[in-house]
């Protein structure tokens, strides 16, 4: 079974899912298509992971089919936080000599502040985290002691273990030298994507051809030089003068080539007439006969 259109919604469990056809014990979702021409198929992410592209395939530029036995998810939770689950990484600068500092945490239902000394080690950290009654699931590095000298802090906060984003902060508590000795950073916020989501990045169309590349860039120069008034523009000019015995005479060019698809410029013209020489308005399609979903008539 693939996904296509019309699909109908309806209630399954706990939620909505979208059924193409017959769907028997829930959805069963093997393939999908996405609108357009699929060129490659950049990233497909569900509950925050992104997917091994060896578990999935493209099949006729269009339909994506998963490769590993499994099912495609037959709902999407538009109102959560799509995302990649990234952890939250902090940096926590201190310069003063002596005194403590404090740690504060906070996440879900937890909330947690922790006092230290600073001059104690990364370890040390860590462990204090890891020792609270919800643990906080996090790494530790840098700090007096580390291997490369004296250095801020480096907390990565694992946001998948703690099942949310957590909030970091710190407070100078008696720092020899003043507030000025502490400073936080956030290096990464983090993000946790709600359950039920999941998204399909890919890029759309064909990979143009060298000699359409080639043709485009030619095109945009000559606009260029067109509007920065540079020398050696081609670009067909609406008025044009003849002088004959003397005699002056202006006129508009009626500019017919735009009528046969060209653009007045030799070689852009030469590789259009190579790709298009009949002139075609849009791509050919073929449709059933049988086919219950009639086309669409473009006019």
């Amino acid at each position: 079974m693939y996904a296509g259109f019309p699909s109908i919604p309806y209630r399954f469990a706990d939620g909505w899912i979208n059924c193409w056809g017959t769907c028997v014990d829930g959805c069963q979702l093997s393939c999908f298509d996405l609108p357009g021409v699929v060129n490659e198929v950049t990233q497909i992410v569900i509950d925050g992971e992104v997917l091994d592209p060896s578990a999935y395939k493209v099949q006729a530029y269009r339909r994506v089919c998963r490769m590993d036995s499994q099912m495609w998810p037959c709902s999407n939770n538009l109102g959560g936080t799509h995302c990649v689950n990234t952890n939250t990484v902090a940096e926590i600068t201190i310069d003063a000599s002596g005194g403590d500092w404090s740690l504060g945490v906070s996440y879900g239902d937890v909330t947690a502040s922790l006092l230290f000394s600073a001059t104690d080690t990364a370890a040390t950290i860590e462990a204090a985290l890891g020792a609270l009654p919800e643990p906080v699931t996090a790494t530790v590095a840098g700090g007096p002691g580390d291997v490369g000298g004296t250095s801020p802090y480096l907390l990565e906060f694992d946001v998948v273990a703690l099942g949310a984003v957590p909030v970091v902060s710190v407070t100078d508590v008696s720092l020899s030298g003043g507030a000025e000795d502490w400073n936080l950073n956030i290096l990464e916020a983090g993000c946790l994507a709600s359950p039920g989501t999941w998204s399909v990045s890919y890029i759309q169309g064909s990979e143009p051809p060298a000699g359409g590349r080639i043709a485009a860039a030619m095109f945009a120069c000559q606009i260029a030089l067109n509007r920065c008034g540079g020398d050696g523009c081609v670009l067909p000019q609406r008025l044009k003068q003849i002088t004959r015995e003397g005699v002056s005479m202006d006129f508009a060019d009626p500019l017919d080539f735009l009528d046969r698809g060209e653009v007045g410029i030799y070689e852009v013209d030469l590789w259009l007439k190579s790709v298009n020489p009949h002139r075609l308005q849009r791509r050919a399609a073929v449709y059933r006969a049988d086919d219950k979903r009639p086309p669409t008539n473009w006019t």
